[in-house]
């Protein structure tokens, strides 16, 4: 797996920011991996789960996840609160979006 996140990084890296074809891809192979991802991060802060041996450093593999997440936006979310109207209006852009849903809060929400 961290020979494959590796490639994808250096694509995306040397591809930047504004090649929309590469980030999407990026971002599907994300979203097909996303329990993966968590499953990685959970067993790297040793929370929840059984225990795993003590010989295996999932460091690299955090930090190479970290790096495609942060270069591709995959986890960006916008919010603007308008406290005025006593409703909430909430933007919230996901990783497969390309704008922001808007969407009205009540209370009981």
């Amino acid at each position: 797996m961290l020979a494959v996140l590796r490639i994808i990084n250096a694509v995306v890296l040397a591809h930047g920011p504004q090649h929309d074809a590469t980030v999407q891809l990026a971002r599907q192979f994300l979203a097909d991996n996303r329990q993966t991802i968590a499953a990685v991060f959970k067993r790297h802060a040793h929370t929840g789960g059984l225990r795993m041996e003590e010989g295996i450093d999932l460091g690299e593999l955090v930090d190479n996840f970290t790096l495609l997440l942060s270069s591709t936006d995959f986890m960006k979310v916008s919010r603007k609160c308008n406290s005025a109207e006593g409703m909430t209006d909430v933007r919230v852009q996901y990783e497969d979006e390309k704008s922001p849903q808007k969407r009205r809060l009540s209370g009981f929400s």
